[in-house]
């Protein structure tokens, strides 16, 4: 189930981000360690620095000429 519950249950054993944004506030402690999970999930505001954004819009546009570009290293 993908309820906002069990997603933030299940960052009790692994520190993946959850799939919703409902889920981050009842993220709660390592069910083993007992340590606060939250400061350890990829979405905290501290380690956010550290993602990569996609620019969907700029891949769709420049996808020609970049797959072009890329079989002709592949053939060199």
């Amino acid at each position: 189930a993908t309820d906002s519950q069990r997603l933030a249950d299940q960052a009790k054993y692994i520190s993946y981000g959850p799939a919703r944004a409902s889920s981050a506030p009842l993220v709660g402690k390592h069910a083993t360690l007992g340590i606060e999970m939250a400061p350890h999930m990829p979405t905290a505001p501290a380690n956010a620095k550290n993602t990569l954004l996609f620019n969907y819009e700029w891949w769709a546009d420049h996808r020609d000429d970049l797959n072009e570009r890329f079989n002709a290293s592949l053939a060199s």
